[in-house]
Formats: C-alpha cells, structure tokens, sequence
C-alpha cells in the first residue's frame, strides 16, 4: 500500500520536490486539478522613480541582494533577501503606494537597522514580535511581522 502524503511548510524546495517526484507528478501532490500546474515563484513588481535611490534603500538599509539592473540606462532592477525577490521598474510596472508584507525572523534586529539608517518609520515597532511599518523612498509601505505567514 502507498504511504499517504502530508504537505510540509518551510522545507527547502528542492528536497520537497525530489521527495514527491519519487512518489507521483508534483501537481499530484501539491494542486491536484490545477489548470496552471504549480505555482513557482510570485515576484512582486514596483514602481519607482529613481532606481539607484532604491536599490540603495533596499540593499544598505534593508539588506536585500541587488541581483541586477537592465535598460541602458538602467530602469529596471531585481533585489533578493534569501530566495524572496523584488522587482524594481523605473515609471513604468506597478503602481505608487503598493504595501508588502515581509515576515522575519528578528524584527527587533530589522526595526534596529531601519532606526540607524533613519528609514522613514511609519508605525513603531512595539517590541514582543508586533508589527511595525516603515516606507520605501516611493512611499511603498513595509508592514514587518514575526516570523511565517502561517504562524
């Protein structure tokens, strides 16, 4: 007889990939009667109007991963924290004001580091794992959380 099969949350996808393609098709496992089949990555897109100003924003006061810029001259970048990417667009993808919600293991660490930097802090970080907001140099808004969306 098969072995039933569990979902499991925060596990590195290639080893939760090679796991259930072992077994049957990951659509199988994951979505079964998805039409799109499985859902890779969701890379949110925003709108800026000044791309050095960000990715300086985002890289020395958040510490994201600039990954890379495009257009000669440049208007479009990509940032990393981890495996979580950022998409940068110069007046063009993306509208002003988005909000993003970013979960993080040591927010107290984060509020720190946005404090130091003098980022513009929107909601105060109350201590005991709460939330805090601060904004981007577009007015994006960062809501910070502890820990995992399914926490």
């Amino acid at each position: 007889m098969r072995p039933a099969w569990s979902i499991l949350v925060h596990i590195d996808p290639q080893f939760l990939l090679a796991k259930v393609l072992a077994r049957a098709t990951l659509e199988e496992q994951i979505m079964p009667g998805s039409t799109g089949g499985v859902l890779v990555h969701i890379n949110p897109i925003l709108n800026v109007s000044d791309l050095q100003s960000s990715i300086k924003f985002y890289t020395e006061v958040l510490d994201f991963e600039l990954l890379g810029t495009f257009g000669d001259p440049a208007d479009f970048g990509i940032i990393r924290w981890d495996e979580h990417e950022i998409y940068l667009c110069v007046n063009g993808q993306g509208q002003p004001g988005t909000w993003l919600a970013l979960f993080v293991s040591k927010p107290a660490a984060l509020y720190e580091r946005l404090v130091t930097n003098e980022a513009k802090i929107l909601t105060p970080y109350p201590g005991d794992d709460g939330e805090f907001r601060v904004a981007d140099p577009d007015g994006h808004v960062l809501r910070v959380f502890s820990g995992s969306p399914e926490a």
